[in-house]
Formats: structure tokens, sequence, C-alpha cells
């Protein structure tokens, strides 16, 4: 597979509209250069290994369990 060439002006444009819609926050430009360049190269939903998904706990959630699925007999 071919890696996408992409510009610095490309992922600059990309960074500023990342910028603008999380409203203007000021120290941000690393994560906002990061994530344009990362939707630019079409991995932006890929998860990294250190943001990997948590795994449940095993709780369930209160009212969820076989207790509240009464049929009423009539």
């Amino acid at each position: 597979m071919k890696k996408k060439l992409i510009s610095e002006n490309d992922v600059r444009l990309a960074a500023y509209y990342n910028w603008l819609n999380s409203g203007r926050p000021e120290g941000a430009a690393l994560d906002n250069w990061v994530s344009a360049r990362r939707q630019l190269e079409g991995d932006a939903g890929a998860p990294r290994k250190e943001e990997a998904p948590k795994k449940p706990c095993g709780r369930k959630e209160a009212g969820k369990g076989k207790a509240s699925k009464k049929k009423s007999k009539r």
C-alpha cells in the first residue's frame, strides 16, 4: 500500500481548522497538528496502543439485570 504524500501546507491548514472547530484553545498546537496529520493520512479512527478502549469491568448497570425484565401476567 502506498503512503499518501501530504504537504506541510495541507497539514497546517487542517490543523488550523481543527483548532477553530475545537474552540481555539491555547497550547493545543501539537495535538491539532498530530490530529490533522492522522486525518490526512486516513487513519484518524485507528486507536493507538495507549488509547485502546478499556475492557468492561463486568458489573451490570442498575436495572438491566434479569430482575428488571419481569413480565406481567394477565
